[in-house]
């Protein structure tokens, strides 16, 4: 199953909501995604993460994850934490 992802979302004056001029046909099953600054981490059912600009959804990281619980991930002090299906937490971050 695909699902669409978009950009960031903002905020016009008169209040209307509209979506940045990006987006990505998925076809990995998301289970989880978060912002983290200016990144858009997608994580796949089946242990795919994915890093993507949040300003022109330019694809920026790419690697294998074991595969997380729905809706499994957070961001925090630089890191990315992943709750992964066999119990473990995985705290991802830059070297």
């Amino acid at each position: 199953m695909a699902a669409d992802i978009f950009g960031k979302v903002n905020t016009r004056p008169d209040g209307h909501r509209k979506l940045a001029p990006w987006h990505f046909n998925s076809t990995i099953g998301i289970a989880a995604m978060v912002l983290a600054g200016d990144t858009v981490f997608v994580a796949g059912k089946k242990g795919r993460l994915l890093a993507y600009a949040d300003d022109d959804g330019k694809k920026l990281a790419e690697r294998d994850l074991p595969p997380p619980v729905w809706d499994g991930m957070a961001a925090a002090h630089g890191c990315l934490y992943v709750s992964t299906a066999e119990g473990k937490v995985l705290a991802l971050g830059r070297k």
